[in-house]
């Protein structure tokens, strides 16, 4: 190996050390999470949505920050039903959960703001091995559930869009 090469080996070596460190879980792992991109919203049509989609899903807005560049709405954790599958992987309880973050991308005609929003449902187990709740990856019935929530939110803002 010559010297201009041995001076760069633990660089590249340290690079492709982190870029294999970055990212959650991969094309074939399972997941902890279900996200969709909600595309660019008005807040007022997001939230039209939020108040009416969520409670026909039996969910509530627990927690709700908003700012000039940012928004951020959380629901309250929801008991989800657990598979055979985690019953014998040792899973005692399981909870889910949606966050939606929002970034500022431009204002609207009437001076709002149009957020780029993001929609993540989380879920979480409790196990015999570990009574602490934890990420743990979801069931194909976890992400059905989110999906079709996400759906109905994307549709019933699109329909906002309309009306206005």
């Amino acid at each position: 190996m010559t010297t201009k090469h041995a001076r760069w080996s633990p660089l590249v070596a340290l690079l492709l050390v982190g870029c294999a460190s970055v990212g959650g879980a991969g094309p074939d792992e399972p997941s902890s999470t279900f996200d969709e991109d909600m595309g660019r919203v008005m807040v007022p049509l997001l939230e039209a949505g939020l108040f009416k989609i969520l409670p026909k899903y039996n969910l509530a807005i627990r927690r709700r920050e908003a700012q000039f560049n940012t928004l951020y709405y959380e629901t309250e954790w929801r008991p989800r039903g657990l598979t055979p599958a985690e019953r014998d992987e040792g899973v005692v309880d399981a909870r889910q959960r949606v966050v939606l973050r929002g970034r500022r991308t431009s204002t609207d005609p009437s001076g709002g703001g149009v957020f780029r929003v993001n929609f993540e449902a989380e879920n979480e187990v409790r196990t015999q091995l570990n009574g602490s709740w934890h990420p743990a990856p979801a069931p194909d019935a976890f992400f059905d559930f989110w999906r079709e929530v996400a759906m109905d939110l994307a549709m019933e803002i699109r329909v906002g869009v309309r009306r206005g």
